[in-house]
């Protein structure tokens, strides 16, 4: 369910909370939609548990006037949050269980003050929001659900898993945490095969089902231990101190973002950046630096110097006969 139909069931929820009955006709007219959309729209209600009645007599519905809890106490700036949060964040490839969603934005939003709704929506449609593209969540529903009750009840999962590059893995994962990371969902727990705990993404499970299995958790897991210092995700065995120098052309853009936790900043007097992190491992970091080009130099570690220079020069290979 995209946002702009989701304003329109509100509006159609809207219509018919007014205490008057409405033909099908009077809500194709107020909503500018066809019969059909109408139709549609009232079968999304019944299944949000909406409880609208039809007049046969009269031909028009109307929704009983007890459904609704008395409007909530919402600030202006509090409603404005909620809205913007609801229609414009919640997508289909961030949230698995989009639909189930959809259904408590309608419940939530109709419990609002109609006046203040009104006038938030008005501000929440000249708002938008540009995300990152993101891993698709076609298919995932399931095992994402799945994943959840094992996660609460503690019970062992089968996997299948199909790395991108290596074959595919045969696993019993006891699942301790699910989150979602960059541009998917992943589940972390600990592995049998591995004997050690491991991430794995959602979207390449070619199968999960649960055993009934269950494991026992000996402390609470911290995702933030588990990562300890990654750049992002993919920690490495040894912590390292890496001092970056950036151009004047990217300093801006670089030093208004907080990438890492432990980063800190200090321009010089041409007015290029210093940018020092503690990182648990250079790999996953170094692709982050290529992607600055020429417009970055590493100073510190040596290793990660050497790392991007080879990667440098296998990319000069590539475009040598352009040059």
């Amino acid at each position: 369910m995209n946002t702009s139909r989701v304003q329109r069931i509100l509006k159609l929820l809207t219509a018919l909370h007014s205490g008057g009955a409405l033909s099908v006709d009077d809500l194709s007219r107020k909503m500018a939609v066809n019969r059909r959309t109408i139709f549609r729209d009232l079968s999304i209600l019944e299944q949000a548990g909406v409880p609208f009645q039809y007049d046969r007599d009269e031909k028009r519905y109307k929704i009983r006037q007890d459904y609704f809890i008395p409007p909530i106490s919402f600030s202006l700036e509090e409603c404005l949050a909620l809205m913007f949060v609801t229609q414009k964040m919640l997508r289909p490839d961030l949230a698995p269980d989009f639909t189930a969603a959809s259904r408590a934005v309608i419940k939530l939003e109709s419990a609002l003050p109609h006046d203040l709704r009104e006038h938030c929506q008005g501000i929440v449609d000249k708002m938008d929001l540009t995300m990152s593209p993101l891993s698709s969540s076609d298919g995932q529903r399931d095992h994402f659900e799945m994943l959840q009750r094992a996660t609460v009840q503690q019970r062992k999962v089968v996997i299948k898993y199909e790395p991108p590059d290596k074959p595919a893995i045969d696993d019993r994962l006891h699942p301790l945490h699910l989150a979602f990371i960059n541009r998917g969902w992943y589940v972390i727990g600990h592995s049998e095969r591995d004997r050690a705990v491991r991430t794995f993404k959602i979207e390449r499970l070619a199968e999960c089902r649960p055993l009934e299995e269950y494991f026992v958790v000996d402390e609470p897991f911290s995702l933030a231990e588990y990562f300890g210092n990654a750049w992002q995700m993919i920690r490495g065995d040894e912590r390292n101190h890496v001092k970056l120098k950036f151009t004047p052309k990217v300093a801006t853009n670089v030093e208004e973002v907080l990438w890492h936790r432990t980063q800190q900043t200090t321009r010089c007097d041409d007015d290029s950046l210093i940018f020092e992190v503690d990182v648990d491992g250079i790999n996953e970091l170094s692709w982050w630096i290529l992607g600055y080009g020429d417009q970055v130099e590493v100073l510190e570690p040596p290793e990660l110097r050497a790392l991007i220079s080879q990667r440098a020069g296998r990319m000069c290979g590539i475009y040598a006969d352009s040059v």
